[in-house]
């Protein structure tokens, strides 16, 4: 009897940052195939709150309890990295009316263009269903309790979340700032150039991510695309 091929499925999405309800449908998704790979797309021009490396490193924190689950940085369209990666599958969630419409779309979409790949809607938990990762980032801006709608890998970030509400103060939602898992140096929220001596303004800190705090979990990757192409919406 011929070894059967492994199901891979992939779960794209932004997770910025990675709620309880993203665990949950990669938890689900890996009772129903043998991988599942979470990826995070490179936008060429859509930044979040987390920059990609520092999503990927909470995502890949929160979900070491499952083994057969990775998470992996792409770039290009979606469809091109599950084959890159051997996955027939594409898993989305649906938490309300509201989300079927732009991913029944977006399914069609994949289908004309990748006719072998399937996609899969997972349901949250009524638990869960009303959680999203806007709603936490605008909890934590206003200094609310956000802990109980994500892993406890992503909580410890809350004194980055709540230094948003000052800086929205003071920009306007188009000038929203980036934040990065990069050095951790000061900027302004609507210049990228470092505060001036004496500068007393608020302006919100990059998130660093400790090397040495990072899952040393075997089954957690970080692999880059190769695709070059244009991102399409995921």
């Amino acid at each position: 009897m011929a070894d059967r091929h492994p199901r891979i499925a992939v779960y794209p999405g932004s997770f910025d940052p990675i709620t309880l309800g993203h665990v949950d449908i990669v938890e689900r998704a890996a009772r129903l195939f043998d991988e599942v790979v979470v990826a995070i797309g490179r936008h060429p021009t859509k930044h979040g709150y987390f920059d990609v490396d520092a999503r990927c490193d909470l995502v890949a924190r929160s979900i070491t309890h499952v083994p057969n689950a990775t998470v992996s940085a792409f770039t290009g369209l979606v469809i091109d990295f599950c084959r890159e990666r051997g996955a027939r599958v594409l898993v989305r969630g649906l938490r309300a009316t509201a989300d079927f419409e732009p991913e029944f779309q977006m399914g069609l979409a994949n289908r004309d263009l990748a006719p072998e790949i399937e996609t899969v809607f997972l349901i949250p938990p009524a638990s869960h269903i009303h959680v999203s990762s806007s709603l936490v980032r605008e909890i934590a801006s206003l200094g609310g309790a956000f802990e109980r709608y994500v892993s406890p890998a992503v909580a410890p970030a809350h004194g980055a979340f709540v230094r948003v509400r000052a800086c929205m103060a003071s920009a306007s939602l188009r000038s929203r700032p980036r934040w990065s898992a990069g050095a951790a140096t000061s900027t302004c929220c609507r210049s990228s150039r470092p505060p001036k001596p004496g500068c007393r303004s608020t302006r919100p800190r990059s998130i660093s991510i400790p090397r040495d705090s990072r899952p040393a979990s075997r089954s957690t990757t970080r692999a880059i695309g190769r695709s070059s192409r244009a991102a399409a919406p995921f």
